[in-house]
């Protein structure tokens, strides 16, 4: 039987929900090639010229599914389970039974229905616009730098744009330099408390330096209330989030802070088309 395994980014209370006991995958799905965004242009004596970006376009996974229960009842219920399961529409997809060494990023989900039968049972498909890179599984576990300690990371890969993601064990930090060979990204007061308009305070927990979108998302925590808040800013930065995406070949990584040590994990995101 073909099964597969999607995870979005955002936990719920649906997360635990066991989804592939209710789907049945019909066929096994059509991974499209990936495809060249090219600029035609047509010259005057009728020939074409054709610019080759190097940008590609998303790919658009669909797979089609069934499932059948013994009640009315019992179909919405679990139909209800479906939809809330893909809900968030981003996240994770892993194609099981096709591809064990490789997941997608999925960037939006649809949901098409395609009969429904006695009112227990239906066929849909689900389809997943999805990153036109394969992500290596094999590499998806952070890697860990050491404040000071300069590490290589041998990409034989595509580009890619990793995550830096720095705990905060160092509050007292005023500045944080993240380099890549020679370039840097700079981060100014990391650690610095957050308050909201009922002044209660939160306290950084930790960040991430995302190098593919380009901002920085602060995970805050409230000592006295235990709630989460999350923030996104470039303000704090300087320096080019570009220029500390990993390229092909060794890259030279290390970390600089003014006061104590840091905990950091890099996120490496290896990918190939």
């Amino acid at each position: 039987m073909y099964t597969f395994k999607y995870i979005p980014n955002t936990k719920r209370d649906t997360d635990n929900f066991n989804i592939s006991s209710l789907l049945k995958v019909k066929t096994a799905p059509i991974i499209p090639l990936p495809e060249e965004i090219v600029d035609e242009v047509t010259l005057g004596d009728g020939t074409t010229s054709y610019r080759h970006t190097g940008v590609y376009k998303d790919r658009k996974i669909t797979i089609e599914c069934s499932f059948l229960k013994n009640s009315k009842e019992s179909w919405l219920d679990n139909f209800s389970a479906i939809k809330r399961c893909f809900k968030n529409q981003q996240g994770l997809l892993y194609l099981v039974s096709d591809d064990s060494s490789h997941y997608f990023k999925v960037k939006n989900i649809d949901i098409e229905i395609d009969s429904r039968f006695h009112g227990v049972g239906s066929e849909f498909k689900i389809n997943f616009t999805c990153d036109p890179f394969r992500y290596l599984i094999h590499f998806a576990r952070p890697y860990s730098l050491v404040t000071g300690k300069t590490i290589q990371l041998n990409n034989q890969y595509e580009k890619a744009y990793p995550i830096y993601r720095v705990y905060n064990t160092s509050t007292n930090a005023k500045r944080i330099g993240i380099y890549c060979g020679n370039n840097v990204v700079y981060i100014d007061n990391p650690f610095e408390a957050y308050f909201d308009t009922h002044e209660e305070i939160y306290t950084v927990t930790y960040f991430d330096v995302d190098t593919e979108n380009g901002y920085m998302v602060t995970h805050y925590k409230s000592p006295s209330k235990g709630y989460t808040l999350e923030r996104y800013t470039t303000i704090k930065t300087s320096g080019s989030f570009e220029n500390i995406a990993l390229q092909e070949g060794v890259n030279d990584v290390y970390c600089v802070v003014d006061v104590g040590a840091l905990k950091i994990d890099i996120l490496r995101n290896y990918r190939e088309l």
